[in-house]
């Protein structure tokens, strides 16, 4: 008995190759049904419109945090409320985003972006003033490095450089690290939640001295 699956000729009547079997072809034209429904829907409910709300609350919610939990502990059980329903709704997205992560590998590979030319040094002293005036202007409220490129307008490497060049230099202090990482001038006194040191680099103290 003939197990073989069910596939049409090899070749159609012009001679060319056929590009899928019946059975493949089913799973993929479902497959493509299913995502784009639920592109549709995410899009739908304002998924892409809501991002830069969502990421504008954490970021302000990273930053009372950082400035108020260690010292309220009403205010940081609260913190904790929010942190849990956080984790629910990761929990929930996390495996859609893994699969189709992995689907996404099947898409064509985009071509690679030139490498951007080295910035002159106008460019980079000009990047770290614009960005610590904005820190300034912000004072102990902060901004994380993504705030920044919003309300610089810099791209995303010049503020990324500049944050590093002021942090090495003293002029600028981190809270916290990875993408969440709030920048405060290192000179205001409340910049600095309570009874936390901030870890500023003195590299560029050193090189002075030498």
């Amino acid at each position: 008995m003939n197990t073989a699956p069910d596939r049409s000729a090899s070749l159609d009547a012009s001679g060319s190759p056929r590009t899928l079997p019946a059975n493949v072809a089913a799973s993929v034209n479902a497959a493509q049904q299913a995502l784009d429904q639920l592109e549709r829907s995410l899009r739908g409910a304002g998924f892409a419109e809501g991002v830069a709300a969502y990421e504008r609350m954490a970021e302000v919610l990273m930053s009372q945090y950082l400035l108020h939990a260690s010292d309220t502990p009403a205010v940081a059980g609260s913190f904790m409320q929010l942190g849990e329903t956080a984790r629910r709704l990761f929990g929930l997205l996390h495996p859609y985003a893994a699969v189709t992560r992995q689907l996404a590998t099947l898409a064509a590979e985009p071509p690679e972006p030139p490498e951007p030319p080295e910035p002159p040094e106008q460019a980079v002293a000009s990047g770290r003033n614009t960005v610590l005036a904005e820190l300034q202007r912000r004072r102990r409220r902060g901004a994380t490095a993504q705030l920044l490129v919003s309300t610089t307008g810099l791209p995303k490497a010049a503020v990324e450089a500049a944050l590093a060049g002021l942090v090495a230099d003293g002029a600028v202090a981190p809270r916290g690290e990875g993408a969440t990482a709030m920048y405060v001038p290192a000179d205001d006194p409340g910049g600095a939640p309570r009874g936390r040191r901030l870890p500023v680099s003195t590299s560029g103290a050193k090189e002075n001295q030498g």
